[in-house]
């Protein structure tokens, strides 16, 4: 058989099969698709794996720089969600200065007059104060309060004293 005698028009002309096969790929592709979506919404699949933080708006004062004993850090809930205080601590310069519900954590800090308990909600305020005779907080330590429950965590505030 020469080229010559090949109907080469009919080659390039004849595209019927792939049509036919690609339609049907993409119907299967489509039609899974809008089963997993489905079943997503339908089935809850998906909510509740994790328990989602709390949006809040805190706020820090402090003082350092006194004498031993005498430094302090406050935090203040501006707004925005509460939350619970037993799922939240405190941390300076990344050591617990405060757990929630159960005051001071070590012999470096105490609580002062106001502590988080229950629902922290807006105008809640907690205060940690150094421990008497303890140097603990200095000028431009990192504070940090975190909440944590249920596996998961964030942190909600980050400030320097």
């Amino acid at each position: 058989m020469a080229v010559s005698d090949l109907d080469i028009r009919g080659l390039v002309t004849d595209d019927e099969a792939v049509s036919s096969v690609v339609g049907v790929v993409l119907m299967v592709a489509v039609t899974i698709i809008l089963a997993a979506s489905v079943g997503v919404f339908v089935l809850g699949i998906g909510t509740g794996l994790t328990d989602p933080s709390p949006q809040a708006t805190l706020t820090m004062s402090s003082s350092v720089g006194g004498a031993a004993g005498t430094d302090y850090v406050n935090v203040s809930s501006e707004g925005g969600q509460s939350f619970a205080a037993e799922d939240t601590y405190l941390t300076i310069e990344g050591t617990k200065a405060w757990e929630g519900g159960s005051g001071a954590v070590g012999t470096n800090y105490r609580v002062g007059a106001s502590e988080w308990t229950g629902d922290v909600e807006a105008g809640s305020r907690l205060d940690v104060v150094e421990a008497s005779g303890q140097d603990s907080i200095g000028d431009g330590n990192e504070v940090q309060v975190i909440w944590a429950s249920g596996g998961s965590s964030s942190i909600l505030f980050t400030g320097n004293a």
